[in-house]
């Protein structure tokens, strides 16, 4: 009621939103803390918006562990879409689905964004190969918006990269210690780091989370319950394919020896 504002962010390279101090109960001192703002009025929010190169996951395809050529390249580029007059004919999402289902897999090859790849690695050590994994889990699922929490119980149970067979000899083991590891990168992303520039480990949302629902109703996710909001992330966050036309995307690249295409890294999250 104290306050008017017509429009409440923060730059996107900053996480805290809002600053406070606040007063916690039987706390004899106030703590001059920030949050990150949530608002579900409009699109859902973002925790990791895309940018450029610098959320460019490069993924090598290969059928029976080969490059394909010949009939197996020409059968992979049937399933890419192509514009004829003015119409497209087919998505990049049926290509992806219909590559796997041919045979084909997506190998992760690099993040060329180095300040991501950095950031990612800062928060755990293969996190750029568990990333890139559940995020092409994405294209296996029955439906959109399939929230982190499914595609990373089926990229346990597939168990197919090295990275989650180190996590454990059965599926309960790699599906907690994965889904662990996502939880990490959501809050770190959500509270301080950013795809652009290298992370100190600094969190400027040391505060948590207010979340905005659609009827304007506020609640306060304190980041001192740090598994509360862990859950709450990994449970209604999604990857989200930004606009073509601001980042270069779903680009299939012949050359010698190697086929490659390229995905944006973005992450939202969904009203629970």
């Amino acid at each position: 009621k104290l306050v008017c504002a017509k429009k409440l962010r923060a730059k996107s390279a900053n996480k805290q939103d809002l600053s406070a101090s606040v007063q916690f109960p039987n706390v004899p001192f106030s703590q001059f803390i920030g949050f990150s703002v949530k608002s579900y009025v409009g699109k859902d929010p973002t925790i990791l918006n895309a940018s450029g190169d610098n959320t460019r996951f490069v993924y090598r395809i290969l059928k029976n562990g080969q490059t394909p050529s010949g009939d197996e390249l020409a059968r992979l580029k049937s399933f890419y879409p192509t514009t004829v007059g003015n119409s497209k004919i087919g998505t990049y999402a049926d290509f992806y689905r219909n590559a796997l289902k041919d045979g084909f897999n997506f190998n992760f090859k690099e993040n060329s964004g180095g300040n991501l790849s950095y950031n990612l690695k800062f928060i755990d050590s293969k996190g750029p190969e568990l990333l890139a994994r559940i995020l092409m889990e994405q294209f296996a699922a029955p439906r959109t918006r399939t929230p982190l929490a499914d595609l990373v119980d089926e990229a346990a149970r597939k168990n197919d990269i090295p990275e989650i067979q180190a996590l454990g000899d059965n599926f309960e083991d790699r599906r907690n210690s994965l889904r662990h590891k996502i939880q990490n990168i959501l809050l770190a992303f959500t509270t301080g780091a950013t795809p652009a520039v290298k992370w100190t480990g600094a969190q400027t949302a040391s505060g948590g989370l207010l979340v905005v629902e659609k009827s304007g109703k506020v609640y306060c996710l304190e980041l001192l319950s740090g598994n509360v909001v862990g859950n709450y992330l990994i449970e209604n966050a999604y990857f989200e394919q930004p606009s073509g036309d601001r980042h270069s995307k779903n680009v299939l690249t012949v050359s010698p020896g190697e086929v490659t295409i390229d995905l944006q890294l973005q992450i939202r999250i969904q009203h629970p």
